[in-house]
């Protein structure tokens, strides 16, 4: 048998109205748990599911317990009784363990386990036994106290002989037929009745038959009176009490049946409700936060559309900056060919002033050479001057042709110093004029040059421009299918608004419908509240739990739980 380890002394006690229900295959594995299961087992749902029932079987329970158990539940007979179950932690709670076979097709598929809340005089006794039990199981003797589907017996044949006659309804009519018909004749036997036979025998009849009267008002039409009763109480909704609540020697097999079929419709309900009210919570969640998205939706649709807006105008402005940039690209073209042929014209104009340069030295040379003139034709007047002051009479026209010539050679001298001055001047003139043209030319050079790096900037302006057109395109499209997106998320939101409503609609009038079941002692308030409390451990509840009516109780005696 398994051992789960380690175990606390601490106990964890279940409120009166938890029903911890699961199933699990033929092999003991749990194939479903409800929530409060995995709550107070201190075991995550995805820890149990898939892992063997015994999991949470403490070491304090004896073997004879799950003996029992299984062979009860292989008969196909449900099996009822009080088990101590270890927590997650090693602390421990107990229950009454209601465990059903489960029947598909006339065949066992599994086991369904309804655990509930046990008084603490029930399992003071149920100690008691389970160590009597315990310490003879461990000590290799013979047990003191047996189980037999849940209850407690003493071994022996005359000890089940009476049970036999206690449980099984035909022995017991058997029995009473029996009495019944021995009596008269073991009364004649008596010396008194001796000779009033005929007044004995039809005594002895009438109260035979009252006897049975009774047993049968006693055992049959009480039940079935009670029966009706709790029939129609739970037709009307009210699970607070068994479906037979009446122990009679004809009653007591189907009433263990139909207390099982309580304690597993009250769990079933149980489980409904408290799902119901989660459901309810998420749909009122998910309504509220569908109604959050439709109005972030619209709020998004209306910022894309004035977003579209905007990126309209954005595109207008940049496809007027584009052309803008185009104009001023072929502006720029133009003021570079214009800068190139300024800085041509300078060019042709450096060229004319050497040439201009060039013919002022090619005019000093002939002015060099008329002074040379100049100055030969002074000596050859002044020669002739001479040589017609010698000849006398016979030179004096001579002479004064010579004086002429002597004139006019000083004034081509005086003539040429004249243009031999402006020519300087207009050398320095010129030469002013060279340098003025290379600082124009060095100038026109940078003009020339920045002209070139503004076309590159207005190009690459011009081709971001284009890209960034381009870009402004993808966006309107993306900002166009996203506001196509929106408007149908729109409305898909407002369709799950409205489903969200039904919704929420259905919650409340399946909740409704589950509401006409109350179980018994304090109502579910909020099916999710949790008011359990640990013993030597603080406390989340200063209140006990409800006690079970003693009078709707249909076990007299302690019964065993194990965890199937």
């Amino acid at each position: 048998m398994r051992i789960n380890l380690p175990v606390t002394q601490r106990r964890y006690e279940l409120r009166g109205n938890d029903a911890l229900v699961s199933k699990t295959d033929l092999r003991g594995v749990i194939t479903y748990c409800n929530p409060s299961f995995a709550t107070v087992s201190g075991f995550a749902r995805e820890e149990l599911i898939g892992k063997a029932h015994n999991l949470i079987r403490h070491p304090d329970m004896p073997r004879e317990a799950f003996r029992d158990m299984w062979d009860t539940l292989k008969t196909g007979r449900p099996w009822t009784a009080l088990v101590k179950n270890r927590r997650k932690n090693g602390d421990f709670y107990w229950v009454r363990a209601n465990v059903t076979p489960v029947v598909t097709e006339g065949e066992i598929t599994g086991y369904m386990s309804v655990r509930t809340w046990v008084s603490p005089e029930d399992i003071a006794a149920a100690e008691k036994v389970y160590a009597q039990i315990a310490a003879a199981e461990k000590a290799g003797k013979r047990l003191p106290l047996r189980l037999r589907e849940g209850r407690i017996e003493r071994p022996g044949p005359l000890h089940a002989l009476a049970r036999w006659i206690a449980e099984s309804t035909p022995a017991r009519v058997a029995v009473g037929v029996a009495i019944g018909a021995a009596l008269p004749f073991l009364l004649s036997r008596l010396p008194w009745v001796a000779g009033h036979e005929s007044l004995v025998a039809p005594l002895v009849v009438a109260l035979e038959v009252m006897a049975a009267l009774f047993f049968y008002q006693h055992g049959v039409s009480r039940a079935l009176e009670d029966l009706g009763s709790n029939a129609r109480d739970v037709a009307a909704g009210d699970l607070s009490r068994p479906l037979f609540s009446r122990d009679s020697f004809l009653s007591r097999a189907a009433g263990r049946e139909l207390d099982q079929l309580s304690v597993n419709l009250r769990a079933v309900v149980g489980d409904v409700r408290e799902e119901v009210h989660r459901f309810g919570g998420t749909a009122e969640a998910i309504a509220e936060a569908v109604n959050d998205l439709a109005e972030r939706t619209e709020s998004q649709a209306a910022s894309l559309e004035e977003a579209a807006a905007t990126m309209e105008e954005f595109t207008a402005t940049l496809q007027q900056n584009r052309e803008r940039s185009r104009e001023a690209a072929h502006t720029v073209d133009g003021a570079a060919q214009t800068a190139a042929q300024g800085r041509g014209a300078i060019a042709d104009v450096r060229e004319a002033m050497s040439a201009i340069r060039k013919s002022s030295d090619d005019i000093n040379e002939i002015i060099a050479l008329v002074d040379e003139l100049a100055f030969q034709t002074n000596l050859l007047a002044l020669n002739a001057a001479v040589e017609a002051a010698r000849a006398g009479e016979h030179g004096r026209g001579f002479a004064v042709v010579a004086g002429e010539v002597r004139q006019l050679a000083q004034r081509s001298a005086s003539a040429a110093k004249d243009i031999r001055g402006l020519i300087g001047t207009a050398g320095e003139h010129v030469q002013q004029g060279r340098i003025s043209v290379e600082a124009a030319d060095q100038r026109m050079g940078a003009i020339v040059e920045a002209v070139g790096r503004a076309r590159s900037l207005v190009g690459e302006i011009h081709a971001s421009a284009d890209e960034q057109t381009a870009a402004i395109s993808q966006i309107n499209d993306t900002i166009a299918n996203l506001d196509s997106v929106t408007q149908r998320n729109a409305a898909m939101a407002s369709e799950t608004r409205a489903s969200a409503a039904t919704l929420r609609h259905q919650a409340q009038v399946l909740g409704e419908a589950v509401s006409v079941f109350h179980m018994d002692g304090r109502e579910r308030d909020g099916l999710g509240g949790d008011d359990r409390r640990d013993h030597n451990g603080p406390r989340e509840d200063d209140g006990m739990p409800p006690r079970p009516n003693p009078a709707r109780v249909s076990a007299k005696r302690p019964r065993i739980a194990v965890s199937a």
